[in-house]
């Protein structure tokens, strides 16, 4: 049976020998629905904030959800990005390694001389022969040939007599 707090307030009895007061009777009915009523309100109010509940907690799941799949997403990109790092520095320093044997390599090997002199030097003897064939030229002509100062000249200069012409 299903009572309502309007049941309670309209219930009437009937009237006997020796029956309840009738007032107290009322009272308590009357009090009794209000009570009710109240129980009534306070179950529905529970009711709907349990439904807006389990639909706050039912997105806080899927928010966890996406928040967890989202964190292993990060881990596995950093750990990604971590190993290729590692990979790249081990490259670089075998790429290192590798250069410095060279060098090693290389420094110890000895280099062959040129033959040729270094363009300075080459212009230099160049100079210096063509200075000392015009003078031999000229001193020939006049008929004095190369003295002994002219011969020391060279050698201080460090220019080696043109073709043709010998000490």
């Amino acid at each position: 049976m299903n009572v309502s707090p309007l049941d309670l307030r309209q219930q009437k009895f009937s009237r006997g020998l020796r029956g309840f007061d009738q007032t107290e009777v009322t009272a308590f009915l009357v009090a009794a629905a209000d009570d009710y009523e109240a129980a009534l309100r306070e179950t529905d109010r529970l009711r709907q904030e349990n439904v807006h509940l389990e639909a706050l907690l039912n997105e806080h799941r899927e928010s966890e959800r996406s928040l967890k799949s989202t964190l292993i997403a990060a881990q596995r990109l950093a750990d990604d990005i971590k190993a290729h790092a590692q990979e790249e520095a081990q490259r670089i320093i075998r790429d290192a390694g590798a250069r410095s044997t060279a060098s090693s390599s290389n420094a110890a090997t000895p280099r062959p001389q040129s033959k040729r002199p270094s363009r300075p030097c080459a212009i230099r003897s160049t100079t210096c022969a063509s200075w000392k064939a015009a003078i031999a030229t000229r001193m020939s002509s006049s008929g004095l040939g190369l003295s002994s100062a002219s011969r020391s000249t060279t050698k201080r200069t460090n220019c080696s007599a043109p073709r043709g012409v010998s000490d």
